[in-house]
């Protein structure tokens, strides 16, 4: 059972790449070493009805849940993977008295399937988990438990200094991770 997710993003990736200086556009190099980032927007997660279990939102009689989702965290880059430490909180939208859900036992780990050094445009694939840790870029997987995966594409601006990213497919449980 996959639940996708896509964020629009044509206008903010339309506003960074408006920035960038034809110097700027001069091999720009892919990410490299640490960076700190944070996520904010939304996602859809289906459920059974009867169960509460997760399901295909193609299901009939799927239940459609809307969360919000706010993330912080850094990732630690070194020859196109990375590794990243993030704290999340999980709240329904519309909110309702049910408290958030915060974890701050998510990792990750990415990598970059396509950079342009002329552009600094670039994708990459991820992983989330549940447990598990970093260590500089290598993920140290003891204790993980993988829990949702995506893709999502970047642009490095600042001469190689700041990486703004958009996810843009989403597969897993947004409950138990993002």
């Amino acid at each position: 059972m996959k639940c996708y997710a896509a964020l629009s993003a044509t206008t903010i990736f339309a506003a960074i790449l408006s920035q960038i200086t034809p110097a700027e556009a001069e091999n720009i190099p892919p990410p490299s070493g640490p960076y700190s980032f944070a996520i904010q927007g939304s996602v859809a997660q289906c459920f059974d009805p009867t169960t509460n279990a997760p399901e295909a939102c193609s299901t009939s009689g799927a239940v459609v849940v809307a969360f919000s989702v706010l993330q912080a965290g850094h990732i630690t880059y070194s020859s196109d993977i990375g590794c990243e430490e993030v704290i999340q909180v999980v709240n329904s939208l519309p909110p309702s008295a049910s408290p958030p859900i915060v974890n701050s036992s998510v990792t990750g780990t990415d990598k970059i399937t396509n950079y342009d050094p002329n552009t600094g445009i670039g994708t990459s694939s991820f992983t989330r988990y549940s447990g598990g840790s970093c260590n500089g870029a290598n993920f140290n997987s003891a204790g993980a438990t993988e829990t949702s995966s995506g893709t999502l594409q970047f642009v490095v601006t600042d001469g190689g200094k700041q990486v703004e990213d958009i996810v843009t497919q989403l597969e897993g449980y947004p409950t138990n991770n993002v």
